[in-house]
């Protein structure tokens, strides 16, 4: 009886040591998630700024306003426009253009140990600035998860 007494003991321990570390493996993996997902984000409003200060305000203004309505407009960046070596405008080749409000998604992915998909939603408020949110969003366990960056560009030079 007392051996019955200690192997069920020793089972219940054993049960919450691996229960400990598969969470802890679920947690660190859903972190390097978060962190992928933001530095992608992030990598977003970096093009946004780097294509207004290579391009000028007018023609990063231009490029946007042309397409943006009080709705805004959005655009999937699976991977970033080039913006040295020759005009890329989003006007004449946009990367891929939807419309939430029709029920449209962002499908294209970026390819890593986890597929992410990242958009670029752009409004025009005056002539002197843009708004920009950079939206990424991943699916773990059926469940989908997402982060958000924004960024007010302004006429600045």
């Amino acid at each position: 009886m007392e051996v019955l007494v200690a192997v069920t003991i020793v089972a219940l321990a054993l049960t919450a040591v691996i229960s400990a570390f598969v969470t802890s493996a679920r947690n660190q993996r859903a972190s390097a998630q978060y962190q992928e997902a933001t530095k992608y984000a992030q990598e977003g409003l970096e093009w946004m700024r780097k294509y207004r200060d290579y391009w000028g305000w007018k023609n990063f203004h231009d490029d946007f306003a042309t397409k943006t309505s009080d709705a805004g407009f959005v655009i999937c960046l699976s991977q970033l426009p080039s913006i040295e070596g020759g005009k890329t405008s989003l006007v004449q080749s946009p990367p891929a253009v939807f419309s939430p409000s029709m029920g449209q998604t962002c499908a294209t992915k970026i390819t890593g140990t986890t597929l992410f998909t990242r958009s670029l939603e752009l409004k025009t408020f005056e002539d002197d600035e843009i708004k920009g949110e950079v939206l990424v969003q991943w699916i773990d366990n059926n469940k989908t998860f997402s982060i958000a960056q924004q960024v007010m560009l302004k006429e600045w030079q």
